[in-house]
C-alpha cells in the first residue's frame, strides 16, 4: 500500500487502519516536499517522514512502514511508486489518498502502471477539514473542489 503526501492526518491514519485490518502487508508512504510550518520552527521532515510519523501515532508497527522520499507532485509520486512495486515485484497496489482526489490519482496511477502488470487500487480518506458530502458549505470545501477542478486541467494538458 502506498500512501500519498500531503494530508498526512487523514490518508496516514487511513493507511495505517487498512494495514492493521489485513488489506495490504505493510504501507510505503510517499512525497519529499518539506512542510513549510515545520521548517519554520526548525524541524526538517518531508511529506512521507510526516505520514509515517502519524502512521505509528494510529497504531501501526514500525517494522510495517517504508519511506520513501520521493515525489512533489501526483505524477512523480506515481512514478516512484511503479518503480517501487516493480522493485518488490507487486502485482497489486493499494493507493491512499483524500476523497477528492481519488479520480485523478486513479486515472494518473493506472497511467503510470500501464505496461508494468500492476492493478491500482484507489482507496479515499475522508477529510477532516470539510465534509465531502456538502463541500460548498466550507471555505475549506469551496477550496479544495476548486484545485481539484484546476489540477483536472492541467493534467489532462500536462499529463
Amino acid at each position: 500500500m502506498y500512501v500519498l503526501g500531503g494530508s498526512p492526518l487523514e490518508r496516514a491514519a487511513k493507511g495505517a487502519g487498512l494495514v492493521n485490518a489485513g488489506h495490504a502487508p505493510m504501507a510505503v508512504f510517499t512525497g519529499s516536499p518539506q512542510n513549510e510550518l515545520l521548517l519554520a520552527f526548525g524541524i526538517d521532515s518531508c511529506e512521507a517522514g510526516l505520514g509515517a510519523s502519524i502512521a505509528l501515532r494510529s497504531g501501526l508497527s514500525p517494522e510495517r512502514l517504508v519511506i520513501l522520499r520521493d515525489g512533489t507532485s501526483t505524477k512523480e509520486e506515481a512514478d516512484a511508486i511503479r518503480a517501487h512495486a516493480v522493485g518488490i515485484g507487486a502485482d497489486t497496489v493499494i493507493v491512499v489518498s483524500t476523497e477528492f482526489h481519488t479520480l485523478r490519482v486513479s486515472r494518473v496511477m493506472r497511467k503510470a502502471m500501464k505496461g508494468s502488470g500492476i492493478t491500482v487500487i484507489v482507496r479515499a480518506a475522508r477529510s477532516q477539514r470539510y465534509d465531502a458530502d456538502r463541500w460548498w458549505e466550507s471555505e475549506e470545501g469551496l477550496i479544495m473542489v476548486n484545485n481539484e477542478c484546476m489540477k483536472h486541467l492541467y493534467y489532462a494538458i500536462k499529463h
